[in-house]
């Protein structure tokens, strides 16, 4: 082995240089051939490595591609279903859909969407006639008879939509003969024109010539009614009916206590609601 400073030999087992007093540093001499295999078994791997890494990163690039299509998917689906339920549960859905039945005679299915829509908004006057109609149509008189009622309360109804509902009322309880719920009907009425058209449904109250309370002087009592009304009174203190006596002129009223009860009844037999007035006569 020589130094690697000064090129002198060195003896075996010196740890300095004799001449120069350079460290020994004791390295093993790999011959070239050695050398070599290393270095090709080195480049060996590295290209397998690398190899390796180009083979799979197609694959990593699929299965990447793959995710990214699943989670769109779902995405699409759930956006989908969603705007499906806000389809099927909208307003114009809902109307088209038991427009679309009522059209095909399917009353009870129409009816199932109408009220649909009627929960979601209140005083829809078009939703009102469209389970009027269908009521109507499937005799079902005390809903039709409810739903009139609603558009006449409606806060929103129009005047043509309170004309037609009154008018259809008063048709319904026409073909019932009741007509004593049209004399109800038209008083709890607050449109002037309303009343004046039905107004020969209507009964009036008896109205009588003198007012109650204490007279000194016979009193000529005239009881004032409407045309095609009849008076019917008792001065008994009982209540009067269609048997009781019928009013034709003045009741004079003499020396005494009088308690007077009366009632008009129209032509179609709609009774009014009892008047009674209490006299006291002296002379």
């Amino acid at each position: 082995m020589k130094c690697i400073k000064c090129g002198a030999e060195l003896p075996e087992g010196k740890m300095y240089c004799a001449e120069c007093g350079e460290e020994i540093h004791i390295v093993p001499d790999f011959e070239a051939e050695v050398e070599s295999q290393i270095d090709e078994t080195m480049n060996h791997i590295m290209d397998e490595m690398a190899g390796q890494s180009v083979s799979h990163a197609p694959k990593a690039k699929k299965h990447r591609i793959l995710l990214w299509i699943i989670i769109a998917v779902v995405i699409g689906m759930i956006v989908c279903i969603y705007a499906l339920y806000y389809l099927y549960s909208s307003t114009e859905y809902q109307l088209n859909r038991g427009n679309y039945y009522a059209m095909n005679a399917d009353y009870y299915k129409a009816i199932e969407y109408y009220e649909k829509v009627e929960a979601k908004e209140e005083d829809n006057i078009s939703v009102y006639w469209s389970l009027i109609k269908c009521y109507d149509a499937l005799n079902n008189f005390e809903q039709y008879e409810a739903y009139l009622y609603k558009v006449i309360q409606c806060e929103y109804v129009t005047e043509n939509d309170l004309f037609l509902a009154y008018h259809y009322l008063i048709l319904l309880y026409c073909e019932k003969n009741n007509y004593q719920m049209i004399d109800s009907l038209l008083k709890s009425c607050n449109n002037e024109e309303v009343i004046a058209k039905y107004s020969e449904y209507m009964v009036s109250e008896p109205k009588f010539s003198h007012e109650a309370g204490y007279y000194k002087e016979i009193i000529p009592l005239k009881i004032k009614y409407e045309e095609d009304e009849v008076v019917y009174y008792t001065m008994d203190g009982s209540m009067p009916n269609t048997e009781s006596k019928v009013y034709s002129g003045p009741i004079f009223l003499e020396d005494g206590e009088y308690e007077i009860r009366a009632i008009s009844v129209n032509k179609y037999g709609v009774v009014s609601d009892v008047v009674t007035k209490e006299y006291q006569i002296e002379f």
